[in-house]
């Protein structure tokens, strides 16, 4: 089962909003493209790389245009983590996330 955890679910309102001020077309065609190669992960879990900056090989990405949608391996789920510019880095993304939760901004349930 693909799970899309809150922020990956803004990304992607986010992403929409960017593009689709240009094209609503084309925005609409990255976000299906980021819904078919989520769907991909049920039957093909390690379809995407290892995240290099993390050297993890449960969180995993694909490219999506020049987006990174990053994505962790469970033991009965995928969760989908966020979706980010390709040259952004992952830990840069996971610092603010945390400041988030020690700050009671961000909750995990």
């Amino acid at each position: 089962m693909v799970v899309w955890s809150a922020p990956a679910v803004q990304d992607l309102r986010n992403i929409h909003d960017y593009i689709s001020r240009d094209s609503e077309f084309y925005a609409d065609k990255v976000i299906d493209e980021f819904l078919d190669n989520a769907d991909k992960l049920v039957d093909f879990p390690k379809m995407g790389r290892v995240v290099p900056e993390l050297e993890d090989s449960a969180v995993r990405e694909i490219m999506v245009y020049s987006y990174r949608l990053v994505y962790e391996l469970g033991e009965d789920r995928i969760e989908i983590n966020f979706l980010l510019l390709s040259y952004k880095l992952v830990h840069e993304v996971i610092k603010v996330f945390f400041r988030f939760i020690i700050s009671g901004v961000l909750q995990i349930r």
